[in-house]
Order: structure tokens, then C-alpha cells, then sequence
């Protein structure tokens, strides 16, 4: 079973096109719901939504003409990021309603945030994989092993940190939040097992791409039905 995550021959032409076109790309073309065929959203910042894409074409042609691998690895860390601040965004909302001490908050975001860069710091750590996030050469490596254990050791003490605290949060208020949690472990997991632990391209795909990119067309969907909800005072379910 390992043997199949750890595959070399990349994805097929239908695992690409259900993985990649259907999920990744749509979650981008998702954006659009809430922003340019938004009404509210467009007249409040229609200046910069209008802006953004004029300029950053110009800017991406530019870098492209410098160096293509350049513009490529410029996107590649830009989606990093998103990838990241997309996982931290989820946290925040299934937490928005817990009346969390500033010690519990903190380690909250240690934990989501390190669920994330420390696989991608590991990536960069350890050399080329079997698949790149756009193309070959997008991320700069440096063969570390001695760094990649230490941060091995320090990623893992906080998932314990993270687990004490939580059980000490349900001693002491009986709530255990679901959602929160689910995003918590969801994230750890798919992000070690996608990158550190397996080395396959249809295994990051799946793993990364698709818990990135159903969520966030889950939460476009639900507010354009909270929207109509609060428009039309009714929403068929």
C-alpha cells in the first residue's frame, strides 16, 4: 500500500482532472461568489478588485520575461501562504464563540500554524520530492538532516502541548469543541502524511489539495445560502 503513495509516475489524466481541474482550480473560480458577483462586496472594493488583476498580469509578465522559474517560484510561495493563512482563517472561525484565556489562543495558533510550515520547512530540508507544487525547481532546498530532526522533536512537542491543554480545557468547562478540533487534527495529519511521511504526487494531491479546497467552497456555498437566506427571507434546503 506504501508503494502506491510513494509512485513517481505522477497522477493520471482522470486523477488530475477530478483532484486538480474540479478541485483546485474551481476553489480559486470559487473566489468569484464573493467578490466580483457579489454586489455588496464589488461596490465596496471595486476600485482594488478591479485594480488587482490588471497589475498583477502586468507584474507576472514582467517576472516572466526576467526568468520563468523565478515566476514560478514566486507563485509557488505565494500559494504556500495561502495554503497556510487558509488552515489559520479555519481555526479562527470554529473558535470564534470560545471564551479562551490569551495562553490558549496562542497555542492554538502555534498549532495550526506549525500543522502547516513544518512539513513545508521539512520539504525544503530534505531535497526534490516525487512531485513539486507547480513545477521542478519551484522551492529551494537545502539537505538539512540534523535541523529536520530538531524540528521534528519541537512539531511534536507542541501537538502534546496542544493535546494537554485541550484536555484541560474539557476538565475544566465540559466543552469540547468539534469542529475546531476536527481542523486541528485534519490539518496535522494531512499535511505530515501528504509531504513528510509519503513521497507520491497523487498522495500530496489528494491529501492537501482536496482538504484545502472542499472547505473553502463549503464556506463560499454557505454564505451565499446565508446571504439568500437574509435577502429573501427564506432558502430552500
Amino acid at each position: 500500500m506504501k508503494d502506491l503513495f510513494q509512485q513517481e509516475d505522477g497522477m493520471t489524466t482522470m486523477s488530475w482532472v477530478l483532484l486538480v481541474l474540479l478541485i483546485d482550480v474551481a476553489h480559486v473560480y470559487s473566489t468569484l461568489y464573493r467578490t466580483y458577483f457579489d454586489p455588496v462586496s464589488y461596490k465596496e472594493r471595486k476600485a482594488l478588485l478591479l485594480a488587482i488583476p490588471f497589475v498583477g498580469f502586468i507584474v507576472g509578465m514582467l517576472i516572466y520575461s526576467i526568468s520563468p522559474l523565478m515566476f514560478w517560484r514566486i507563485l509557488a510561495y505565494v500559494a504556500v501562504f495561502h495554503f497556510i493563512r487558509q488552515q489559520y482563517g479555519f481555526l479562527r472561525i470554529y473558535s470564534r464563540r470560545e471564551k479562551q484565556s490569551e495562553s490558549s489562543r496562542l497555542i492554538d495558533s502555534v498549532t495550526i500554524y506549525s500543522a502547516t510550515i513544518y512539513p513545508i520547512i521539512y520539504w525544503h530540508l530534505s531535497g526534490p520530492k516525487n512531485f513539486n507544487w507547480f513545477v521542478e525547481g519551484d522551492f529551494i532546498y537545502a539537505d538539512l538532516p540534523w535541523l529536520r530532526s530538531i524540528l521534528g522533536v519541537v512539531f511534536f512537542a507542541i501537538l502534546v502541548l496542544y493535546l494537554i491543554k485541550e484536555i484541560f480545557v474539557i476538565t475544566k468547562t465540559r466543552h469540547f469543541n468539534i469542529p475546531k478540533n476536527l481542523v486541528v487534527l485534519g490539518t496535522s495529519l494531512s499535511w505530515y502524511f501528504g509531504i513528510v511521511y509519503y513521497n507520491g504526487d497523487l498522495t500530496f494531491t489528494l491529501l492537501n489539495v482536496v482538504s484545502h479546497g472542499i472547505p473553502y467552497m463549503a464556506l463560499i456555498w454557505l454564505h451565499g445560502r446565508d446571504l439568500c437566506c437574509f435577502t429573501h427571507y427564506f432558502c430552500f434546503r
